[in-house]
């Protein structure tokens, strides 16, 4: 369990690195035209001259926590239902069990049906 959650971990990290790197628009003219990745999510205008790296950077931090933010959600929700299949809460206090006619049966009848047939007699041998 533990080498899967660190084999999910490490893809993650390395999913987050090369697609989110690579979903933003390396060519020269980006500022002028709107497929710029970072104009998008910080909702203005890449700047020019050296203002530009750390206009990317701060874009590629944001969006690289969002997607951390979202799969630890999702390691925390498996981790959750894990535990959960583990361990499961109390029994409810009535319990049904289906019977061959159809008729649902409480706990509490079904033992006493139990408890009935061990005490009754059994056929004699002649």
């Amino acid at each position: 369990m533990k080498s899967l959650f660190s084999m999910l971990t490490i893809t993650g990290f390395i999913v987050i690195a090369v697609f989110g790197f690579s979903a933003m628009g390396h060519d020269s003219g980006h500022g002028y035209s709107k497929i710029c990745i970072a104009t998008a999510a910080n909702g203005f205008e890449c700047p020019p001259g050296t203002n530009l790296a750390d206009f990317h950077l701060s874009a590629f931090k944001t969006f690289s926590n969002a997607t951390l933010f979202v799969y630890s959600l999702l390691v925390l929700f498996m981790a959750l239902w894990t535990l959960q299949a583990r361990h499961p809460g109390p029994r409810p206090v009535l319990e049904f069990q289906i019977r061959s006619r159809g008729h649902l049966l409480t706990s509490h009848e079904t033992s006493l049906k139990h408890w009935l047939s061990l005490h009754e007699n059994s056929p004699s041998r002649v």
